[in-house]
């Protein structure tokens, strides 16, 4: 018996299962879902034929010759769907390989929600603090603080500092690495000071869960 025949059919009659169920749930045929990534990934999940959460941001693979996609650009802006333990889901990875319609179940080979990778090779040093700019009092984790250099804010008060507009710009689009465990605090003291627009949707989403 050819096991690896039996198993790559049975990862295939998977994968037409999966691709039907989402066509089924969201009443969109899959040659339709290219070009819409994200509004697939959303509407499946919307309609339960995936347990997950959508994610937008950067598709880092290769991309099939010919195609609509193919382009000098090293990144496409894509959306798929991120289950509980770092699954990816992906209706629509299809249209990068120029294959035929499939769901990508698997891990995180080619993905970057939020651009973060972009975000962190484009990382500037912070700005200092400008007198003459907008401030904000803000209260953030001691660790967050000590990102910022000697010169970056002026502490007043016990966990309590004097951040400047452009300082609280860079700490909004901070990547996701850099800030760690700490984005969750970090982007709730942006919104308390009523900056939440400084902050990237993508990235709130992916931390906060909301839009």
């Amino acid at each position: 018996m050819d096991l690896f025949g039996t198993e790559a059919e049975a990862l295939s009659r998977v994968r037409e299962m999966r691709l039907e169920s989402i066509e089924t749930a969201i009443g969109v045929p899959a040659k339709a879902w290219a070009g819409r990534c994200y509004e697939i990934a959303c509407r499946a999940v919307r309609a339960k034929a995936v347990d997950g959460s959508p994610r937008y941001g950067h598709w880092l693979g290769p991309v099939a010759k010919g195609i609509r996609f193919d382009n000098s650009y090293p990144f496409q802006r894509h959306g798929w769907i991120e289950k509980g333990d770092g699954a990816i889901v992906d209706p629509t990875r299809w249209v990068f390989e120029g294959a035929q319609p499939y769901v990508y179940v698997g891990r995180n080979d080619h993905y970057d929600a939020g651009g973060n990778r972009l975000r962190e090779f484009m990382e500037r040093p912070c700005p200092p603090f400008m007198p003459d700019d907008q401030s904000f009092t803000v209260r953030l984790p001691a660790e967050v603080e000590g990102m910022l250099p000697p010169n970056a804010l002026t502490s007043f008060a016990k966990e309590s500092a004097t951040v400047s507009f452009p300082q609280l710009v860079w700490l909004a689009n901070l990547s996701l690495n850099r800030l760690g465990d700490f984005a969750r605090p970090v982007y709730r003291e942006i919104e308390r000071v009523g900056m939440r627009a400084l902050i990237p949707l993508d990235n709130r989403t992916a931390v906060l869960g909301e839009k």
